[in-house]
């Protein structure tokens, strides 16, 4: 299926993800946020994206071994729109979280002067 050495260099490239996304998931729980939910979303969808994207390194050598280089092209980038519109996702939780925390500033009248009688 894949050897020791593939393992690791997928383990090594992917852990900063994984580490982000659960200190971030945990960090979620622990600070009090407005956006609270739509921050873990974005940390859930990133640790899946992860894990997803980790899985296919793994296995796509052995998945892809017999096809033609046509398909094996059109599958990497199947795979890399997909994680790139998962980083999309990821980003706009975690922007919307942000902004979800910002206090709505409501413009004010302009004050009215009446005149001294």
């Amino acid at each position: 299926m894949f050897n020791l050495g593939h393992l690791f260099s997928a383990l090594l490239v992917h852990i900063p993800h994984l580490l982000i996304g659960l200190v971030g998931l945990v960090l979620t729980f622990t600070v009090r946020l407005r956006g609270r939910g739509l921050l873990a979303s974005a940390m859930v969808v990133l640790l899946l994206s992860t894990l997803g994207n980790l899985l296919f390194q793994l296995l796509s050598p052995s998945l892809l071994a017999g096809i033609a280089a046509d398909q094996v092209n059109l599958v990497f980038t199947l795979v890399s729109v997909v994680l790139s519109l998962l980083d999309l996702v990821i980003w706009g939780l975690v922007f919307a979280a942000l902004f979800a925390n910002r206090e709505r500033v409501l413009p004010t009248a302009p004050a009215v002067r009446h005149p001294a009688p």
